[in-house]
């Protein structure tokens, strides 16, 4: 943290402050690792920000509409941005697309979705810590509601990705950390989720056979 807050000036002193416009972040680098930042993370970068007149923007690929229990993924980073940016979620306005979408936001106010989206969130890394606590290919597993990364060692996480898919979990690789992801569905029950940690155990089992 303290490097990227030390980068962040070096950058704006070597090209100059008035030059750069803003500061973009996704709350969770889901595409990196399932990556958190610590609780001061955003607030020093912020700070940093501010004296420069520098915008810090949140951008939302994976991490808005429920997705970390929250409508936007800032809402767990301690700050207010200056503005936030949407991508494929609300599709582009496409007149169907959109109407689907917004069906899709009505749906998860009126069934509370968000504050399920945090209850089963914990509810599955918890789950998931506990049964892969004692398994040496494990090395940590991390996330934020309904998004979740597990770091592999000495296996690979495509092939342990491929085996969840065989046993009906979709679990995606990520190069960064090699890591596998797990992003539930918003309606998934507790069921669900031990189901979920049932598979990807199946899956490690049988990727080191």
């Amino acid at each position: 943290m303290k490097e990227d807050i030390i980068a962040a000036n070096n950058a704006a002193g070597r090209i100059g402050e008035e030059t750069i416009a803003a500061f973009v972040a996704e709350p969770v680098t889901a595409v990196g690792g399932i990556l958190l930042r610590p609780a001061t993370y955003f607030p020093r970068i912020k700070a940093t920000l501010d004296r420069q007149g520098i915008l810090l923007v949140t951008y939302y690929v994976i991490c808005a509409l429920g997705r970390l229990g929250h409508c936007f993924g800032y809402k767990t980073t301690n700050v207010q941005p200056d503005t936030v940016s949407l991508a494929k979620g609300l599709q582009a306005g496409h007149p169907v697309a959109t109407a689907a979408a917004l069906a899709d936001i009505d749906f998860i106010g009126k069934n509370s979705l968000l504050d399920r989206t945090s209850e089963s969130g914990a509810f599955l890394l918890q789950n998931l810590k506990n049964a892969s606590q004692h398994i040496t290919v494990v090395v940590n597993v991390r996330g934020r509601g309904m998004l979740i990364g597990m770091q592999l060692a000495r296996l690979d996480a495509s092939e342990v990705s491929c085996k969840c898919l065989g046993l009906g979990l979709i679990g995606r690789a990520l190069v960064g950390h090699n890591t596998v992801a797990l992003a539930p569905p918003l309606i998934v029950t507790r069921a669900n989720v031990l189901t979920v940690v049932e598979t990807i155990l199946q899956a490690l089992s049988s990727s080191q056979q």
